[in-house]
């Protein structure tokens, strides 16, 4: 992802696909896995927006690749 734009644009996406997908919204926890690059960086941003206004707790890991 290239701006922040294209981050808001895609959030009504994602924030449908985290709650009917992959959110334990019963406990109000969701986990992410991001590698550090631009696009995974852009998909945290996305959640982060998604956790704060749904009160969700949010747990992030990541794997340095060194690639």
């Amino acid at each position: 992802m290239s701006n922040i734009l294209e981050v808001i644009n895609m959030y009504p996406e994602l924030k449908n696909h985290i709650e009917n997908s992959v959110c334990d919204l019963n406990n109000k926890k969701v986990g992410l896995a991001v590698s550090g690059g631009g696009d995974s960086l852009a998909l945290l941003l996305a959640a982060t927006m998604w956790a704060r206004k749904s009160k969700i707790q949010i747990m992030v890991a990541t794997v340095d690749h060194r690639l």
